[in-house]
């Protein structure tokens, strides 16, 4: 379980500098004083998408939703296209698979659930670690 969190957090982070910039966003919004610019790590590093077609969809709409890449100044076919080509996949019709996100009984944001409960797990298994480590 711990490397499949690792592994989700570089991703994450890979996405973050990806989007950040193809979308050229200036470099005072990239780092603050409080940041080190991160080291690259493997320049040949080539990202694949390995959960569901849905579930890049899922997320990347919820990015475009919630306006958190440019402010929201950037269209959600755009936006979605990015993700895709980001991984080298075909977006095909994303609006019909957003329809059958919309059709979902339960919980219409399957992927995102899934990615808040990962995040919340690990950071309860660091607060375990850090109350173990206190202890001594």
């Amino acid at each position: 379980m711990d490397k499949v969190v690792r592994l989700i957090d570089r991703r994450i982070e890979f996405v973050e500098k990806q989007i950040l910039a193809e979308l050229s966003i200036p470099g005072w919004l990239r780092k603050t004083d409080s940041q080190e610019t991160p080291k690259q790590e493997n320049t040949a590093f080539n990202p694949q998408w390995t959960a569901d077609v849905v579930d890049l969809v899922e997320m990347a709409m919820s990015l475009h939703e919630s306006k958190a890449i440019n402010n929201g100044e950037v269209s959600i076919t755009t936006l979605v296209h990015f993700f895709f080509k980001l991984f080298g996949m075909k977006p095909g019709n994303f609006f019909s698979t957003y329809g059958v996100m919309r059709t979902r009984a339960g919980s219409r944001t399957l992927f995102l659930d899934e990615l808040k409960r990962m995040m919340e797990y690990k950071m309860d298994r660091d607060d375990e670690k850090e109350v173990k480590r206190k202890r001594g």
